[in-house]
């Protein structure tokens, strides 16, 4: 890697800060997976010197410690070691770590020896009639294993040669909101939480689908004529095209203004093509310009199918990376944008 050493400017603004960034190379310059190429300066000033312009490194643990990371490589290492002395036969164990490396990066070691007993426990003992929260490891509350369950598939795929997992998997539900009542009989639910096949079953007529990200937003939504309206769930957004109702009526989507917001719009319209946003724009962004906060892992893979008003928007925060969380909407002017929206 390059290292684009100081110019005699630099140097001469501040001594202090360019000698300790010389001597840290130096410290660096031979050790294990570490090799500095230096090269001469002659500067009019400062006569001539000696700094670092490149660096070798050589293995993945120099590249870690090169990133400040070294504590997160030695644990993912040490649990890769241990599992490989657990299970040598396991041809693809290599392949189920990489899949979840991040995941396992992140992990505190606390984590990490419940995650190989799970592991070995499901490996030894049937478990198709289980749900997650009913694996009777010891020392591993109910929650433990819903909060890291794609890991622990991952790398009980990889170890046992079978792909699928036999855990019972929980059918994913979904909050709807009704918002006029003239679309349900008398009497009949009109705020509820259902699965996709449950939800196939309706015999509805929607004005308008309304697809909200967040909770808190689809909870404060007003009446609003002919419409039902649905939280997304994230990236599980695109389950709802599932439902007959929704894909053969107008759909609006309203998530948060953030690269994830406009990730998930954007799956959600490769399903759902005549899918419009809206609050996703740039008068929104605009007008709420002073709520705006970091976000914190922004999404940065390229969003196909924005329109020019949605991909400016996105643009504008990716500028900074902002997030404009959709709760954070004066509440009086996103009803008013709702109620104005076309059947």
């Amino acid at each position: 890697m390059p290292l684009h050493p100081p110019t005699e400017a630099t140097v001469l603004a501040d001594r202090d800060r360019v000698a300790g960034w010389l001597s840290a190379w130096r410290e660096l310059d031979g050790t294990p997976g570490v090799s500095v190429a230096w090269a001469p300066r002659r500067w009019p000033a400062m006569g001539s010197q000696s700094v670092p312009v490149r660096v070798l490194l050589t293995g993945a643990a120099p590249v870690a410690t090169m990133a400040g990371r070294s504590q997160e490589w030695d644990r993912l290492t040490g649990f890769a070691s241990t599992l490989r002395a657990a299970w040598p036969a396991a041809a693809y164990l290599g392949d189920g770590l990489r899949a979840c490396a991040t995941t396992l990066a992140r992990l505190p070691a606390t984590e990490l020896e419940p995650l190989s007993d799970v592991v070995a426990w499901l490996l030894q003992n049937p478990h198709g009639h289980l749900r997650p929260r009913e694996v009777p490891v010891p020392g591993v509350d109910t929650k433990w294993l819903e909060r890291h369950r794609r890991p622990v598939e991952s790398l009980v795929a990889a170890i046992s040669g079978n792909a699928s997992s036999e855990l019972v998997a929980e059918a994913q539900r979904f909050r709807v909101r009704v918002l006029d009542n003239q679309l349900l009989g008398p009497g009949q639910v009109r705020d509820l939480t259902a699965t996709v096949a449950e939800l196939a079953l309706w015999s509805l007529s929607p004005v308008r689908v309304l697809i909200v990200e967040n909770l808190t937003s689809l909870a404060s939504l007003p009446p609003l004529h002919g419409t039902v309206a649905l939280h997304g769930r994230g990236y599980a957004v695109t389950e709802l095209a599932r439902i007959p109702w929704v894909g053969g009526s107008p759909i609006d989507y309203w998530g948060d203004l953030d690269s994830h917001g406009f990730a998930i719009l954007g799956r959600c319209r490769d399903r759902l093509p005549h899918t419009r946003s809206v609050l996703m724009d740039r008068v929104t962004l605009r007008r709420h310009a002073a709520l705006m906060v970091p976000e914190p892992s922004p999404y940065r893979a390229a969003v196909p199918g924005l329109t020019v008003d949605e991909a400016a928007a996105l643009a504008l925060l990716a500028e900074h990376d902002l997030r404009l969380e959709q709760e954070r909407l004066e509440l009086a002017y996103a009803h008013l944008r709702l109620r104005g929206l076309p059947d």
